[in-house]
C-alpha cells in the first residue's frame, strides 16, 4: 500500500517513468479486482442472512 501511495504520489507531481506507470497500473487493478471480490462476498454473506453491517 505504501508503494501505490507513494506512485499516486509522484504521479501528480511529476511524469512517471514507464516502469512506474506500468507497476501502478498493476497495483489498481489488483486494487479493483480486491474491491470486486469484497463486494461479491457481502454480497453473498447479506444472501445467506448475515448482517454485513458490522463487518
Amino acid at each position: 500500500m505504501a508503494q501505490y501511495n507513494s506512485l499516486l504520489e509522484a504521479n501528480s507531481s511529476r511524469k512517471l517513468t514507464e516502469h512506474e506507470q506500468l507497476e501502478l497500473s498493476k497495483m489498481w487493478r489488483e486494487s479493483d479486482l480486491f474491491m470486486l471480490k469484497k463486494a461479491q462476498a457481502a454480497a453473498l454473506l447479506n444472501w445467506r442472512g448475515y448482517n454485513i453491517k458490522s463487518v
